[in-house]
């Protein structure tokens, strides 16, 4: 998953990376940094900020070859030698518009809108009863 970028690691509402919807198509420009597996991939699932404020986040599938979409070094890691860890480069990657999972998130808040990322297993897992996403 590429969540992580230079300058701000995983922190979604600090994301750099930017798509915007150009008619049937989103354009997406930035990068993504320690990508797991990212050198050997063939499809990659891709956070990137799709309106002005901090927490308009979505998720999109980028395929490898895809024009503009660059899968940049392998990182030297030290002491986990077992997987890849690479850079991702998006220059002007233009993707079907059916390549959003879901719908342009408004915001990761809390509450009933709150997007994607409460439909992730982290949603499923319960403690005391109650989902995780319930108690945060």
């Amino acid at each position: 998953q590429g969540f992580s970028e230079p300058n701000s690691g995983s922190d979604l509402a600090s994301l750099r990376t930017r798509a915007v919807r150009e008619g049937d198509e989103w354009v997406i420009n930035g990068s993504k940094m320690f990508i797991t597996n990212g050198v050997h991939a063939n499809l990659y699932f891709v956070a990137a900020k799709t309106g002005p404020g901090k927490r308009e986040v979505s998720m999109f599938i980028v395929e490898k070859g895809t024009p503009g979409f660059s899968v940049g070094r392998a990182l030297k890691k030290t002491g986990w030698l077992s997987s890849d860890t690479a850079e991702l480069v998006f220059d002007n990657v233009r993707i079907p518009a059916g390549n959003l999972l879901g719908e342009p998130v408004p915001h990761l808040g809390q509450g009933p809108d709150r997007g994607w990322l409460a439909d992730s297993p982290r949603s499923e897992r319960a403690t005391g009863g109650e989902p995780l996403t319930v108690l945060r």
